[in-house]
């Protein structure tokens, strides 16, 4: 090879090395932890020289908090259940998505892509329930009951979360009224349920939050989830006896939506990494690995038959019966949820 090709090939090269780091951007999220695969974010990252970055959140008022300032800015995409995402959008601007825009998102079920509408691509839906250690348990924890009167071996080790909806509608549930209700007498009987519990608190927190702080010395034994927490509860905390439960009352649904804060925030490598996870071969690695039930159909037909009859994804047709979708509820009664929260005191 002559020395004026020598130099042509070396021009070329470096002309390809800058060119790629000009072209690669960052993608920021705000998320709850643990809800994208470690291994895919950093192949999408080799794949196309973009960077990921994850920020968690542990409580939805934080993130609704965020939503609303211009902090938001700060992020491409923002994790946030369809009923939030609805109310928010109203308050915010939000990227539109379009099969044009975005053409993995046809992989979605119709339903949940109805649930996150045109600002939020489906990404996760599960269900709320208990979790409990069962070296703990003389007996199996199967009631809302147990967890707001739990036994004398759960005393002093239960976690509860304080959210601004799913408070109030588990105290509900678990008193056999309608988890949206907004009537005044049904909320003083939730607030009631939830003062009695109060006794046997270890504390207001999230459990895998508390866990990802105490690890092993995590002396909780009883919490509220959401269906998926679990691999993630066992990892941080490494006991391995944690069991996921769905209440024989029933629970509530959720869908959690994938959303753009602003339109600007809609930059190529945002929209390439949303495309490359709603691909159903990766998206499948996804939820096997973080243990999630995916909205995405194409995703569900590679299941492995380990994952597609796990019960913790998959609860019963019983139960579903007795369930209920997020529904939105006036502000008035929003706020009084809210006053609710206020009161309940942590030890």
């Amino acid at each position: 090879m002559s020395l004026s090709s020598i130099r042509k090939l070396l021009i070329t090269s470096i002309f390809m090395i800058l060119s790629s780091a000009v072209c690669a951007e960052n993608i920021n999220i705000y998320t709850w932890e643990d809800y994208f695969s470690d291994d895919v974010i950093a192949e999408f990252e080799q794949k196309t020289g973009h960077k990921v970055t994850l920020t968690y959140y542990d409580s939805e008022s934080d993130r609704d908090a965020l939503l609303l300032s211009e902090k938001a800015k700060n992020f491409n995409v923002v994790l946030i259940d369809s009923l939030m995402l609805g109310i928010n959008s109203k308050k915010q601007p939000m990227y539109h998505f379009s099969e044009k825009s975005l053409p993995t998102i046809v992989n979605n079920n119709p339903k949940w892509r109805q649930a996150c509408g045109d600002v939020g691509v489906p990404y996760a839906k599960g269900t709320i329930g208990i979790a409990y250690r069962e070296s703990v348990s003389k007996t199996p924890i199967t009631s809302w009951t147990q967890f707001f009167k739990p036994p004398a071996e759960h005393q002093n080790r239960v976690l509860m979360i304080k959210d601004s909806l799913d408070t109030a509608a588990i105290a509900l549930i678990a008193n056999n009224l309608p988890p949206f209700s907004e009537n005044k007498d049904d909320l003083k009987v939730a607030f009631d349920t939830l003062k009695q519990q109060e006794p046997y608190l270890l504390g207001y927190q999230y459990l895998l939050t508390h866990t990802a702080i105490n690890q092993e010395k995590s002396q909780a034994s009883l919490a509220m989830v959401y269906g998926g927490d679990i691999a993630t509860i066992t990892k941080n905390s490494g006991q391995n006896d944690w069991k996921y439960v769905v209440p024989d009352e029933g629970t509530l649904f959720w869908v959690d939506c994938l959303a753009i804060p602003f339109e600007k925030n809609a930059t190529e490598a945002t929209l390439s990494f949303l495309n490359y996870i709603n691909d159903p071969q990766v998206a499948i690695r996804v939820v096997e690995e973080v243990l999630f039930s995916t909205t995405n159909d194409a995703a569900v037909t590679l299941g492995s038959e380990s994952y597609l009859s796990d019960p913790d994804l998959f609860i019963s047709p019983e139960i579903q019966a007795r369930s209920s979708f997020y529904q939105p509820i006036s502000n008035e009664s929003m706020l009084l949820r809210q006053r609710m929260n206020n009161l309940l005191k942590d030890k």
